[in-house]
């Protein structure tokens, strides 16, 4: 690229991110971020050299730029370009109503760029607001402990996480008046940021920092946020008003999933984790994933769980992700289902024996059967995934009064225990069983 007319501008632009100590600077022990106002020129490109900030100590640097809202310039007309990448810009879908910069998404560049071009195509010269995000590494992730409730993982107990002081102690203040709020709606997200990054919570942070400090939020917009490795991050957290959902956030709960999932899909582990957030949100809220009900601020019908796109014109929460909810409402539902029957010490009869089991659910995915009266001839046992496919089977023979059985080798589904008295007959399904992500 010749850039001989700018260089002069470019090294002005560099002075100012490097030296200037203005308000537009914000420093922490977990930040340190970088906000400049710069104007670019129609046709023209301004090439600016990144701060030497935590240079071989950062994880990443991060960057967004901004426009006006009240002006009508197309922002795909701007493109980004670093180390041989040239990237279109779009607006961040996520936003608030008052808000006088409209930003793009947060886009992760790696750790050692040092010189990044901003293009722009159009006719008309454009002021820009550069916002760039430079992390402090995170502790060491085996010094922290992640929190749970419940510990054994059904439907009323809440995945394991991070708390806001995990990932950012004493840094990331909540908001101070947060509003209340009762989900009808779960609503899944995407970052459309990076897919991949060795620092999740600063990957966190990174987000805190754009919505607060920067877009002037009153707290990260999202309740949770889960990274590709199945990490659970506190966001707002349950039954607070949050600002993700297209301005109308009350009655949502929102979830995002880091990461960028137009034509990819999340990992297993993260949406392992998304299915049992989720289920343990439905389970506590009522919320029935697969029926459609009216979220009286949108005004619109929605899925009990729907995705960002449902209630304004956006892609998130990416192509991908998006085509594998209508799965994954169907799996809620049959945990929910599931969860429905899942009393502890329930009797259920049985054809086969004239009798009644009391069934109770332990720890580490086992369960243990008693039989009211004990069988007077050996019957068989089997558990059967929700697909009709038999996954266990054996023998509860004359004489034994309980029966212990174990779900560790058993991938996260529904299941169904049956009895039967004779080989080849299949009773109906008796005992409802999930095994989580162990």
């Amino acid at each position: 690229m010749g850039y001989s007319i700018l260089d002069r501008f470019v090294l002005l632009v560099g002075i100012m991110l490097l030296a200037s100590a203005s308000p537009c600077q914000q420093f922490h022990s977990w930040h340190h971020g970088v906000l400049k106002n710069m104007r670019l020129p129609g046709t023209d490109t301004l090439r600016i050299e990144v701060p030497n900030i935590l240079e071989g100590k950062r994880p990443f640097v991060s960057c967004a730029i901004g426009v006006e809202r009240d002006r009508l310039f197309d922002i795909a007309a701007l493109e980004l370009v670093y180390d041989g990448q040239h990237i279109v810009l779009s607006y961040d879908p996520h936003y608030a109503e008052d808000e006088i910069v409209r930003y793009t998404p947060l886009y992760f560049l790696p750790a050692d760029v040092d010189t990044i071009w901003i293009v722009n195509t159009a006719e008309e010269d454009v002021s820009v607001v550069l916002y760039m995000y430079f992390p402090y590494p995170s502790r060491d992730e085996k010094s922290w402990r992640a929190e749970s409730r419940g510990g054994d993982r059904r439907c009323d107990s809440l995945p394991p996480y991070k708390r806001r002081s995990q990932w950012c102690p004493g840094g990331c203040p909540p908001n101070p008046n947060p509003i209340p709020t009762e989900p009808t709606h779960m609503i899944v997200h995407h970052s459309a940021g990076t897919n991949t990054a060795s620092d999740w919570d600063a990957v966190v942070r990174n987000i805190w920092h754009f919505h607060v400090v920067t877009r002037g939020w009153a707290d990260i917009g999202y309740n949770w946020l889960i990274a590709p490795t199945g990490q659970l991050y506190e966001g707002r957290g349950d039954g607070i008003k949050g600002a993700h959902f297209c301005g109308t956030n009350s009655n949502t709960v929102g979830i995002c999933m880091m990461g960028n999932y137009m034509t990819i899909g999340p990992s297993g582990y993260a949406v392992q984790t998304l299915e049992q957030l989720l289920t343990w949100t439905a389970h506590k809220w009522r919320i029935k994933p697969e029926e459609k009900r009216y979220h009286r601020v949108s005004g619109l019908n929605l899925f009990g769980l729907s995705g960002h796109r449902d209630g304004c014109s956006t892609l998130c929460p990416g192509d991908s992700l998006y085509a594998r909810l209508p799965a994954i409402r169907k799996t809620l539902s049959q945990r929910l289902q599931a969860c429905a029957g899942d009393t502890m010490g329930t009797f259920v009869k049985t054809q086969w024996t004239n009798t009644s089991l009391k069934y109770y659910f332990m720890p580490e995915q086992t369960m243990v059967i008693h039989m009211e009266r004990t069988p007077q001839k050996t019957l068989y046992w089997r558990i059967v995934h929700s697909s009709g496919k038999v996954v266990q089977r054996g023998l509860w023979y004359r004489g034994q009064r309980s029966l212990k059985l174990s779900f560790g080798n058993l991938a996260p589904a529904v299941y169904y225990f049956q009895l039967d008295g004779e080989e080849e007959a299949v009773e109906m399904p008796t005992i409802p069983i999930m095994v989580w992500r162990h």
